[in-house]
């Protein structure tokens, strides 16, 4: 199948209307979040253990014992048939021809492999229909290959962390005692030959979207591994979230070519340099920009580029009207609702038509006050100008001066495009959404790929 066909078949679904009734009604689905998401988990330990164990499982409904399902669970695995909340049609799933199958011819997979396999399909799909700009060797994907999964995390022993730090430009004495008390992990990739850090301009100069993704743990879907499979077609500029001490979720730098790892809150992975920066280089606020996205230039080896945003979010469950339920701490949601607000002032400022032949010196200095770059301060405008003059950058992150400027007619405002991962198994047909959700864009699963439309 030519993938324009692929394309096409990317499911849209009207919810324009559920999102009027929702806004009327103000809803406490508290509860029922809480008993979805009791029950996703205990879905996901137990199809998780089978799934990764099981060379063949049947497709349709199958029974499992657990001491924590009172003893007997039965999982749908059957095809979901979800209906248009507009009109009520039926809509039938596209990928006929992809759905999962028992694998007789090749030996050594299992069912999780087929699974990411076809999520890897998946956003391969969706990347390109978002023009996620590809790498120019001209790598032809290849809809017929089966990936075996591989959880990559490495633990990593102390004399190894010394050589990563290397890596890093951090070989300062103050890291010995980090050494001892940290547990080091890292992420290896499948990349055979990793090239040098001079490939860091190459991706700046031509990723058109920042990412967003997160580093799993061994009971959420493995996001790395899929943006590892597919780091040879598109180039990625990839961040991941952070908590901090205020306990707002930021979005931090990560290389999966060359990565340091150590265990955070909630025993969540986070890049050593978060570490380094907040507590030796005592760098405490970092510069966000509407996205909460870290754009400070003292980062090594990092580069910061104002593109369109994809965030690939983390997910228990989710239903057919956009919505998602996470572990309930609400970061997600509280942040990109923050980010939705700000985004909505920056475009309204970024639409002021300004005549410079008519403008006055005082009207001149609110427009400069308007748009001025305060450096020290926690969130910026990504440097908005209402002028026509070139914005310049110095950036010191490599050895040649990297400039970079920005041109009031050329530049558009930006997107931020919400995805969620899953398997369909998570799929829920029940209306658990919120006035303070947020709604997700597309949600992905094995057999579909599904586009919200408000």
């Amino acid at each position: 199948m030519d993938l324009k066909e692929y394309m096409h078949n990317i499911i849209d679904i009207n919810i324009s209307n559920h999102i009027k009734i929702r806004s009327s009604n103000i809803c406490n689905h508290n509860k029922l979040k809480e008993t979805i998401r009791e029950n996703a988990k205990k879905i996901r330990d137990i199809t998780f253990k089978y799934w990764i164990k099981d060379k063949q499982l049947e497709h349709g409904n199958f029974v499992m014992n657990d001491e924590n399902t009172n003893n007997k669970m039965i999982i749908d695995n059957n095809k979901h048939i979800i209906n248009n909340v507009n009109n009520d049609k039926e809509i039938s799933y596209s990928y006929q021809d992809t759905s999962i199958t028992n694998s007789k011819d090749e030996e050594g997979l299992l069912y999780i492999d087929h699974l990411y396999t076809y999520l890897i399909r998946q956003l391969y799909i969706l990347f390109c229909s978002l023009q996620v700009r590809k790498k120019k060797n001209n790598l032809e994907f290849d809809f017929t290959k089966i990936y075996k999964y591989t959880y990559n995390y490495k633990k990593l022993e102390s004399h190894i962390c010394y050589k990563y730090l290397k890596k890093y430009n951090i070989n300062d004495d103050i890291i010995k005692n980090d050494i001892e008390n940290f547990h080091f992990y890292a992420y290896h990739h499948n990349i055979k030959e990793p090239k040098k850090y001079c490939d860091m301009e190459e991706y700046y100069n031509n990723a058109n979207y920042n990412i967003c993704i997160y580093l799993p743990t061994k009971k959420e879907i493995d996001i790395l591994f899929i943006i590892d499979q597919l780091y040879d077609y598109f180039y990625f500029l990839l961040y991941v979230p952070i908590t901090t001490k205020e306990k707002d979720l930021i979005f931090f730098p990560f290389n999966i070519k060359n990565n340091l790892l150590v265990q955070h809150h909630f025993n969540i992975f986070i890049p050593y340099e978060y570490i380094y920066y907040t507590t030796h280089k005592k760098i405490n606020n970092f510069i966000l920009n509407y996205s909460n996205i870290v754009k400070n230039y003292v980062i090594s080896n990092f580069l910061y580029k104002h593109n369109d945003t994809i965030f690939l979010i983390p997910l228990l469950a989710y239903n057919k009207f956009g919505c998602r339920i996470g572990s309930g701490r609400g970061y997600y949601d509280k942040t990109l609702s923050n980010t939705r607000k700000e985004n909505n002032i920056i475009k309204q400022i970024k639409n002021i038509q300004v005549n410079e032949n008519k403008i006055t010196n005082n009207k001149d200095h609110d427009i400069q006050k308007l748009n001025h770059i305060n450096l020290g301060t926690k969130k910026d405008t990504n440097n908005i100008k209402c002028s026509n003059k070139k914005l310049y950058i110095k950036d010191k992150t490599f050895n040649n001066k990297i400039t970079i400027y920005t041109q009031n007619k050329q530049k558009k405002y930006l997107n931020e495009i919400k995805i969620g991962v899953s398997f369909d198994i998570f799929l829920y047909d029940i209306d658990f959404s919120e006035q303070t959700d947020v709604i997700l864009d597309y949600m992905i699963n094995e057999n579909n790929i599904y586009h919200f439309i408000l």
